[in-house]
């Protein structure tokens, strides 16, 4: 959490003379796909970014050191910025995952990871698919980037569950038409915005600045 916030607070430094002290609704847009943790690190950004000041500073408590700002988000099922998303609503990138885990590759991934789900089960946590199994990995390693002790009983397979993480976030870039199939959405949002912009499409646009927070996986896979 303080590593957000501090992110928030990089950003004010940074573009200090760019934007707006206060909170604009017209100025800032902030997307967050419906996970618990991704909301809240957009949440410690903003608060980071936009420091209660003057009349923005709402009561004499909470309000001397956060303001309220809007995140916006879609539940998991509606959003293509979702992880999962190509997974669970694209036949076709189904199709592609299903021919890659017949490959030998695939053979020898789905392997080792029935061993690690086997240990995990045995400890009361169920992975019921591939979105859930990359938010696991995710988990695991932002607590060891962040120099957090993880559970005894991952001790022992806490290498061998990092692999397999790094390892399924590529998965879907394996084959050029996975990468279209998960990337296409953000890169759409990206690259259509940027040329709205560059040709004057936008002019009308006041935002500034378009912030999205996802899990690791969502970005590594596009």
């Amino acid at each position: 959490m303080r590593t957000m916030y501090e992110n928030g607070q990089f950003v004010r430094r940074r573009y200090s003379s760019f934007l707006q002290e206060s909170v604009d609704a017209s100025e800032t847009y902030a997307r967050s796909t419906d996970v618990d943790r991704t909301l809240k690190s957009a949440q410690l950004l903003l608060a980071g970014l936009y420091p209660p000041d003057g009349i923005t500073r709402w009561n004499a408590g909470l309000g001397q050191v956060w303001q309220p700002v809007a995140v916006h988000t879609l539940p998991q099922s509606m959003d293509p910025f979702n992880e999962a998303y190509p997974l669970d609503f694209c036949p076709r990138f189904r199709q592609l995952i299903g021919m890659f885990a017949k490959t030998p590759e695939g053979e020898r991934l789905s392997a080792r990871l029935m061993t690690i789900l086997d240990v995990v089960k045995s400890e009361g946590v169920i992975l019921n698919d591939f979105s859930e199994c990359l938010l696991f990995g995710d988990s695991i390693e932002t607590e060891v980037v962040q120099n957090r002790t993880v559970a005894p009983w991952l001790q022992p397979y806490l290498t061998e569950i990092l692999q397999l993480y790094r390892y399924l976030m590529l998965t879907s870039v394996r084959v050029p038409q996975m990468r279209l199939l998960s990337g296409g959405y953000l890169a759409y949002e990206i690259l259509n915005r940027t040329k709205g912009f560059m040709t004057g499409d936008c002019r009308n646009d006041s935002t500034k600045l378009y912030y999205y927070s996802a899990v690791s996986s969502s970005r590594s896979c596009r």
